[in-house]
């Protein structure tokens, strides 16, 4: 009896592993065709959208205003890729800029793992949906491209490295491209597609593949600056774009920061330090300068991700729990699928930690998610491939309802809205004379305090100015655009109310004012500082400072807020946020401000709640300075007189 050769014993378990292999990778393949589809926005929000800023975006981009110029905001020319809010003119930036980074994310996750391991790509639409912010899903490109570059720079035939030969090259130019266009989309970004882009150019120029550097040089390049025409924006703006937003992203830390639960910082942490230790020891080490940049590069991406995600802890946690699973997901390929699966593991249970601590967690969270965004495919994709043009219909109809809805009356001229609801302009059709910092809460430095109240005073200042005292995050009211305020009183006159807002007519010539100094001197954090009774408007400037140590902490992390406590002469004391930078311009502090009934009052000449002394209320004298100056001084308007009965004699 012959007995079977060995080659024939194994061709059934051969056959069987090539089958396998053949199907996970059409999968995989499939999973690819369902992560592109899934992020484009077929079904784009149709309306005013969630926040106005959103709207005013893209009215700006529709109006061929100049970001950085015009506008200077958290948000370029792209901004419509990020918020999925429909307009007729950015709609196919929309869609484009979609596709691109669906591209990008896709060739990124194939270039790791389609040949190695394609089980992995399966699990990409499902961290994709489970993913509640964009920003994750954007930051991910540019560390995939930090990633497969490194394994692109190791010795040929060595454990990682990648051949670039045929069309891997094609895969890494995808990538490239969408990494370009991010700084479009949000100016945030433009930090980490730098970042990611250094180190990607650094290790393969010490491998000497140069032909990959030119791809990703010039893909990007390219792709930064069509995109920025295409979006109807001069050539010669980019670089005034990418430096007027300095102020919003250096602010931000200081100006936005909200806390929260600390246990989710601590989630983070831990499954962060644990996943880069496994990196450094099971795929860095011994690579040299080139593992080096790598780890650092895997070092800066999370510190990024860590403030988008825990400054503003408003569900913006989203973003640092999704770039866990993000990590995690790009590094399996590389790692033995034992510690592929407890890097997996470490992941999953920070993910879980952080987000079962928000809010809009449920236990049914992951099929909602997957629902939402996959759901909808089905039914609009086929639409979007005919001729359809319910998109338009759609957007005049919600147009004609929110004008119903709100309408203003009797507006004649150029208008602004502050703090926020602009989209109120553009729903009734209202020429529009925007500030440049479009929401008055961005408006946290000095200089961009200054930009909004040299537009009130310009040649372009708005005919009509809405207000409303709605401060975020329980602000004091008075701290945003500040500066902003004097210039309401003297170059406008109330003249009535709509839509809770008070509307203000532009005065010319302007009121005359006088201003006389009042206080000046050292003073100090947790103590009360006396203000000294006058018959006129006060003014403050405060000037408080982190300490070196705190400095430090707010370029990592956040601070602790300060709070500031006005006590009234009639003897009460209310308690707000205070934002120490906003306080150094020039705010209104006495009287207290803090419903649009008192703004009126103030304007009218009556100071029903004078305040008698303050206290800067601060945790931690370590990181901000105990000693502070104060400047105070009386300003003198002419009292509107008619103001209260225009106010309140109107709807």
């Amino acid at each position: 009896m012959n007995m079977p050769s060995t080659s024939e014993r194994l061709a059934p378990e051969y056959s069987g592993k090539l089958l396998l292999t053949v199907l996970l990778r059409i999968l995989a393949v499939a999973a690819m065709l369902v992560t592109f589809l899934g992020m484009i926005p077929f079904s784009p929000g149709i309306g005013s959208g969630s926040e106005a800023w959103t709207v005013v975006m893209n009215e700006a981009v529709a109006r061929h205003l100049v970001i950085g110029r015009d506008i200077v905001f958290t948000f370029g020319p792209f901004a419509s890729v990020y918020t999925q809010l429909y307009h007729p003119a950015t709609y196919p930036i929309m869609l484009v800029g979609s596709a691109i980074l669906a591209l990008g994310l896709c060739a990124g996750f194939v270039l790791l793992s389609f040949e190695q391991r394609p089980v992995l790509l399966i699990l990409l639409p499902v961290v994709v949906a489970v993913t509640s912010t964009r920003d994750a899903i954007f930051m991910a490109i540019p560390f995939l491209l930090m990633l497969v570059c490194f394994r692109a720079a190791l010795p040929p035939g060595s454990k990682y490295a990648l051949d670039f030969s045929g069309r891997r090259a094609t895969y890494l130019g995808i990538v490239a491209c969408a990494v370009g266009i991010l700084p479009l989309i949000k100016v945030s970004f433009l930090g980490l597609a730098f970042i990611a882009g250094f180190a990607s150019v650094i290790m393969l120029i010490l491998a000497k593949r140069f032909r990959l550097v030119l791809v990703i040089v010039v893909v990007a390049a390219a792709a930064t600056l069509l995109g920025w025409v295409w979006s109807g924006q001069p050539i010669t703006g980019i670089v005034q774009y990418v430096l007027a937003q300095r102020s919003i992203v250096s602010g931000y830390s200081e100006g936005m920061a909200v806390n929260g639960p600390f246990s989710e910082v601590v989630y983070w942490f831990v499954s962060a330090a644990i996943i880069t230790a496994a990196f450094y020891v099971f795929i860095a080490k011994g690579r040299g300068l080139t593992g080096l940049i790598a780890l650092a590069g895997l070092v800066l991406y999370l510190i990024v991700t860590f403030k988008a995600g825990f400054v503003r802890q408003d569900l913006h946690q989203h973003t640092a729990s999704a770039t866990l699973l993000f990590v995690a997901l790009a590094l399996g390929a590389m790692l033995e699928r034992p510690r592929a699966l407890v890097v997996a593991l470490v992941a999953v249970i920070g993910w879980f930690g952080i987000e079962q601590s928000l809010s809009d967690f449920n236990r049914h969270f992951i099929a909602e998610r997957l629902a939402s965004t996959y759901g909808s495919v089905a039914t609009w994709l086929p639409r979007r491939l005919v001729a359809d043009d319910s998109l338009p219909t759609n957007y005049s109809n919600v147009k004609s309802i929110e004008h119903t809805q709100n309408t203003l009356n009797g507006v004649t001229g150029t208008a602004d809205v502050y703090p926020t609801r602009l989209d109120i302009l553009f729903m009734n059709d209202i020429p529009w004379a925007g500030r440049p910092v479009i929401q008055s809460y961005s408006a946290y430095r000095p200089v961009l305090d200054q930009l909004n109240a040299d537009h009130l005073t310009g040649a372009a200042a708005p005919d009509n100015v809405f207000l409303a005292v709605t401060p975020i995050d329980f602000r004091l009211p008075t701290l945003e655009d500040a500066l902003s305020w004097g210039i309401f009183l003297t170059n406008y006159s109330i003249v009535g109310q709509q839509l809770n807002l008070i509307q203000m007519k532009k005065t010319l010539p302007p009121k005359p004012t006088t201003s006389t100094p009042l206080f000046d001197a050292d003073a100090k954090t947790n103590e009360a500082i006396a203000v000294p009774p006058t018959d006129g408007i006060v003014i403050a400037r405060i000037n408080m400072r982190p300490t070196l140590l705190g400095q430090a902490v707010l370029a990592a992390y956040k601070l602790p807020q300060v709070y500031i406590d006005l006590t009234l002469t009639s003897g009460k004391t209310v308690r707000f946020r205070y934002i120490p930078e906003m306080g150094t311009t020039g705010f209104v502090l006495s009287p207290l401000v803090a419903s649009n009934a008192d703004f009126v009052a103030m304007a009218a000449g009556k100071f029903n709640q004078p305040v008698k002394s303050i206290q800067l209320v601060s945790s931690s004298n370590l990181l901000w300075k105990h000693n502070i100056h104060v400047t105070l001084e009386t300003l003198h308007v002419k009292p509107q007189l008619d103001a209260q009965a225009a106010f309140s004699g109107s709807k």
